[in-house]
C-alpha cells in the first residue's frame, strides 16, 4: 500500500517596497530596455548603492535579487556596475587620504557594507533566503563561477552550507518518519475497525443459523 505524503511549501512574502510612499504590495516586471542601463548608471553614480536602484524603480531588494538570479544579462550588468563602483571607492580612498576633512571610517564602512571588504572576514552571499539549501548550493556555485568569492571564502561558505544541508536532510527525514507513523496508525485503526465489523457479521450469521436450527 502506497502512502501519499504532501510536503508544505514555503511561500515568499508579498514584495513590499520599503522605499515606496504607499508601501503597497505589487508586482514590478523586469524590462531589459529600462533596467539594464539603469542598474549600471545608479551603482556607478552612488558608489554601489543597490538601495538607490530599488528606490528609483519602486521595488524591494528581493525583486532586484530575483532579477539577478533569473536574468543573466541583468546579473552581468549588476556586476559591471559594482565593479565600476568599487573602483570609484578605491579612488576615493587614494585621494581622500590626503584630505584632512575626509572620513576614513565612513569610507571603510561603505567598502564593508557594499563590497564585502572588512577586517573581520564577513562574506556577503547573493542567495535567496527563502530557497532550500539545495537551491542555495546552486546559487553559491554560480557565484563562485563568476568569481564572487576568494578560495578561502568559498571554503568557509561550503563548510557552512554542508552543515545546513545535513540539518535540512535530518529535518526532512524526521518529517517523513512522522508522516509514516501517522499513516501506520491510521492503517491499524482501519484494520481494527474492519476486524470488529467482520466479527459482528460472523456473530450475526451464527445467531441466524442457530435460530434456523431450533
Amino acid at each position: 500500500m502506497s502512502v501519499s505524503t504532501t510536503k508544505k511549501r514555503r511561500t515568499k512574502p508579498l514584495d513590499i517596497n520599503p522605499y515606496s510612499s504607499t508601501n503597497e504590495a505589487r508586482l514590478v516586471l523586469y524590462d531589459s530596455s529600462i533596467h539594464l542601463k539603469s542598474i549600471v548608471d545608479v551603482l556607478t553614480k552612488t558608489t554601489g548603492s543597490s538601495c538607490a536602484f530599488c528606490e528609483k524603480h519602486d521595488i524591494s531588494d528581493l525583486t532586484m535579487w530575483s532579477w539577478i538570479r533569473n536574468y543573466p544579462e541583468f546579473a552581468d550588468a549588476y556586476r559591471k556596475g559594482m565593479t565600476i563602483a568599487k573602483r570609484k571607492w578605491e579612488i576615493q580612498g587614494e585621494l581622500g587620504s590626503e584630505d584632512e576633512e575626509w572620513s576614513f571610517k565612513l569610507w571603510d564602512k561603505v567598502g564593508e557594507t557594499r563590497f564585502g571588504i572588512s577586517k573581520n572576514g564577513k562574506i556577503r552571499l547573493t542567495v535567496d533566503p527563502y530557497s532550500s539549501p539545495i537551491e542555495h548550493y546552486k546559487q553559491i556555485m554560480e557565484g563562485a563561477s563568476n568569481g564572487e568569492y576568494s578560495s578561502s571564502e568559498f571554503k568557509q561558505v561550503m563548510e557552512g552550507l554542508n552543515v545546513g544541508l545535513k540539518a535540512h536532510e535530518l529535518i526532512s527525514l524526521q518529517d517523513e518518519i512522522q508522516e509514516l507513523k501517522e499513516a501506520i496508525t491510521t492503517m491499524e485503526e482501519r484494520k481494527a475497525s474492519v476486524t470488529i465489523d467482520t466479527l459482528s457479521v460472523e456473530s450475526t450469521k451464527k445467531a441466524g443459523e442457530d435460530s434456523v436450527g431450533d
